[in-house]
């Protein structure tokens, strides 16, 4: 007796119709979950960094400790102080890191509001400070960078650039 074989029929499917991925495919999926993955990472220390400035900006114990501070008087809820604060961070770039302090009393916080009540301040204003801690200079109002700059060099007792 004569044994038969049966012709296996071809389907006409690829791996890609029958479910299963291809190894281009799975390599891009690596690919992309990494990328992504990195630019979370990336993101999270930007952010870290950012609230940790944040943070020491609100430290307000360095006034009078030996090194001119700009205070400024900030209510995080107010347009017109997000624009001082920009144009203060602006204007202070042109400085060295230990020439000059900058610290923010967030009227918001305990500390902050005490501060904004001590100095009698309305908010959208700088209060410049010397070294041991006594106001020397009050800037109320939106000030474009430029003239903090001028502000803050006459302030450190600095020739005009």
């Amino acid at each position: 007796m004569a044994r038969k074989t049966q012709k296996r029929k071809k389907t006409g499917t690829t791996p890609a119709q029958s479910g299963a991925q291809s190894r281009r495919t799975t390599l891009r999926q690596i690919v992309t979950v990494g990328i992504g993955g990195a630019v979370l990472v990336g993101g999270g220390g930007v952010f870290a960094m950012d609230f940790r400035k944040k943070l020491q900006e609100q430290d307000l114990s360095v006034i009078g400790q030996g090194v001119p501070v700009v205070l400024q008087i900030h209510d995080p809820q107010c347009s017109s102080c997000a624009a001082l604060q920009r144009q203060t961070r602006r204007a202070l770039k042109s400085f060295d890191g230990g020439e000059i302090t900058y610290r923010v009393a967030n009227i918001q916080t305990a500390d902050g509001a005490a501060r904004q009540r001590r100095e009698a301040l309305p908010t959208v204003t700088l209060a410049l400070f010397d070294g041991d801690g006594e106001r020397v200079h009050v800037i109320e109002g939106v000030t474009p960078a430029e003239d903090l700059v001028h502000a803050f060099r006459q302030h450190l007792n600095l020739p005009a650039s």
